[in-house]
């Protein structure tokens, strides 16, 4: 249920439409190092939208605010994010995910933008990511544990089994987001940029 809710695509856009807004008026809107945790706990939903909505008034009309006061406007009209391509990648550990390397992230970003002729302000990568079998039992990460009933000891479900060991890698999703009008074209400049780019692809449309 976590995974089909939190990691949905129409969810993961309205997380980054929403973070890209809060970075581009973080200053505005109050968030800094310095911030006490009381402050930080005042800034429900509303407080926050409240505020964005006076800063959004009198932008300095930069490139980044611009781009995020047309966000904070299709946030408002619930017009989303969409989803154009997606690419499946699996690793043995996560720290061997590719966009955990920003230079990558824009990399990949720069060459989207420069293949589609789209404003690398409007093309989002996203990439969750999650274990393709779940084997951990509680939350200080310990594995579950199943009996070995030709020794009756407790052993871990992955030593256990050699097939869910070999499963245990994990899924790398990486998503290309761009506004609704340039969907298509930014679709087809994935196509181009990601067969280049990466060994294994899978098309999301």
């Amino acid at each position: 249920m976590f995974k089909a809710v939190y990691y949905h695509r129409t969810v993961r856009a309205a997380e980054i439409m929403y973070d890209a807004i809060l970075r581009s008026y973080a200053t505005e809107l109050g968030f800094s190092p310095a911030m006490g945790i009381g402050e930080y706990l005042s800034l429900d939903d509303g407080s926050v939208w409240s505020k964005f909505s006076e800063a959004a008034k009198v932008t300095s009309g930069s490139k980044e605010e611009q781009s995020a006061v047309e966000l904070f406007n299709l946030l408002m009209r619930r017009d989303l994010l969409k989803s154009c391509y997606e690419v499946l990648r699996f690793e043995n550990e996560p720290l061997g995910r590719l966009m955990e390397n920003e230079k990558i992230t824009l990399a990949l970003v720069e060459s989207l933008a420069n293949e589609s002729g789209v404003d690398p302000m409007y093309i989002f990568l996203d990439s969750p990511t999650l274990p393709t079998v779940p084997l951990k039992s509680s939350p200080d990460g310990s594995e579950l544990g199943v009996i070995d009933k030709r020794t009756n000891n407790i052993t871990t479900l992955s030593k256990a089994s050699p097939l869910v060991d070999s499963l245990r890698r994990y899924m790398e999703v990486i998503r290309v987001y761009t506004l609704p009008r340039h969907r298509e074209t930014v679709f087809q400049a994935a196509k181009k940029v990601f067969k280049r780019e990466l060994l294994s692809e899978k098309v999301s449309y």
